[in-house]
């Protein structure tokens, strides 16, 4: 069978799931769309089966995540399963700020270690970093944390897969040890060291070519109806994506309401072009120099649906 090397089990594709890109808890609670999410679990399961994928990889949740795959490994209507927890992170979203985060933010290396403790006893399949960082100061300021991460991860035989969409980020990850990268370099043409270092440590990377795009195409209504999503996916999550047509301008943001007015513009549509040009030549740029190339989709992510994106 197939294998999607990235997707979320804490997130259901549709428009309520990620609170920190689009705040409409007002109207729709984060609790409900847990508990809807829950519900439609077995769902979920059968409609990768569905779909061929017959393994997944969860990149990364709330400590239930273990619970979910000792819930469904054992079953015969779900695909394997293999997953981590939280994500270690140098950022935390304020929305996720809850009881189980999926995302928790470590201030010095200590923290950074103490995460990857308590998740030993559960067994995790790898060990998660977010290494967000808004310019490069940043990035080596936060670069102990991920070291310090995924040395205490690779003492205990476990693997470490690297949030780093920016070739310095991507960059210092591999050179601290990174076995995996989870999205495409997508701010430059990646660097012959880049390709070097990634051959040379066996590291493998995993594009996630569609997941940007659907967030702008949710929050200007322009969708595209995909054959895929109306055959496969959730119709409960994915009939959310359209209630940005319908929402009343009060729960939105200024900025969501003015992408919703001006459609998919020529500027959103230049840094897509933009986007994903850069994203497709360094993943040919990788490819052809021999890396491990991953399907993953980032499902779970507004617009990208579980399943039917593969």
């Amino acid at each position: 069978g197939k294998l999607d090397g990235h997707i979320n089990y804490y997130l259901s594709g549709g428009l309520y799931t990620r609170p920190d890109a689009i705040d409409l808890r007002k109207h729709w609670s984060y609790k409900k769309e847990q508990a809807e999410i829950n519900k439609r679990l077995p769902d979920l399961m059968k409609r990768y089966l569905r779909c061929g994928v017959t393994t997944i990889i969860d990149v990364g949740g709330p400590m239930t995540n273990y619970s979910i795959r000792k819930q469904y490994n054992q079953n015969a209507t779900a695909p394997n399963i293999l997953v981590t927890g939280p994500l270690i992170s140098t950022y935390q979203p304020e929305a996720f700020k809850i009881k189980d985060p999926p995302i928790i933010k470590v201030n010095n290396v200590e923290e950074a270690k103490a995460l990857v403790k308590k998740q030993l006893p559960y067994k995790p399949d790898f060990i998660k970093i977010w290494y967000i960082a808004r310019n490069a100061k940043m990035a080596e300021r936060n670069l102990p944390i991920v070291k310090a991460t995924i040395e205490e991860a690779h003492k205990n035989n476990l693997k470490v897969t690297v949030h780093a969409t920016q070739l310095t980020t991507a960059l210092l990850a591999v050179k601290a040890g990174a076995d995996n990268l989870v999205h495409s370099v997508d701010d430059r043409p990646v660097s012959t060291e880049f390709v070097r270092l990634l051959k040379k440590n066996k590291v493998s990377y995993i594009p996630t070519l569609i997941v940007s795009a659907n967030y702008l195409k949710t929050f200007t209504t322009s969708l595209d109806y995909h054959p895929q999503d109306i055959k496969f996916a959730n119709p409960f999550f994915y009939n959310t994506l359209n209630d940005l047509k319908r929402l009343p301008d009060s729960l939105l943001s200024p900025q969501v309401r003015g992408m919703r007015v001006s459609k998919m513009t020529g500027l959103m549509k230049n840094y897509l072009r933009r986007k994903d040009s850069m994203m497709a030549v360094n993943l040919k740029t990788l490819y052809r120099a021999g890396v491990n190339v991953v399907v993953g989709t980032d499902a779970g992510n507004i617009g990208t649906m579980h399943a039917s994106s593969y």
